[in-house]
């Protein structure tokens, strides 16, 4: 949307391909927004095996199964009725520090975006990747280096 607008006052982009920020013709440069599925193609390179479930412009759902060591969650106390849930298991400290690591590693690379996993039955890790919410002064911020650039295109053309 944007590019659209700036062009339609005479303002060119220039560097598309760069990750963080756009240059424009008159110097100025806005953040684009990052592409979650870059995010997830990020994660799917240091997990492997990952499977899309859930995609939109605002979020991705994805799992793993079976990543890292999984242990029994035994619990020497319980009674002999309790016997039945003997396959349940959690993901082990050591493989819930990497997976940490692995996120923070991503998420350091993405500061718009959140990355929450967690896991589930049957040795799943599930993940939501996210766009974090900006504050209302960030968004006016925004606006007003928007606003501000679109009026100097606009002199400018008019000179």
């Amino acid at each position: 949307m944007i590019p659209f607008i700036l062009a339609a006052v005479g303002g060119y982009l220039i560097g598309s391909s760069m990750n963080e920020s756009m240059t424009m013709a008159d110097g100025g440069t806005f953040k684009k927004k990052t592409n979650l599925r870059d995010v997830y193609d990020d994660l799917r390179y240091k997990v492997r095996e990952i499977r899309l479930n859930e995609e939109t412009k605002d979020y991705i759902y994805c799992d793993v199964r079976h990543w890292g060591i999984w242990e029994h969650d035994y619990d020497n106390e319980r009674k002999e009725e309790d016997y039945e849930d003997d396959d349940s298991m959690i993901l082990s400290t050591d493989s819930s520090k990497r997976m940490n690591e692995i996120v923070k590693e991503i998420s350091s690379r993405y500061p718009d975006i959140n990355i929450n996993w967690g896991t589930s039955e049957k040795n799943y890790i599930d993940f939501q990747i996210s766009r974090k919410s900006q504050t209302n002064e960030e968004k006016m911020a925004d606006m007003k280096i928007f606003v501000e650039k679109l009026m100097k295109n606009k002199t400018k053309k008019n000179i």
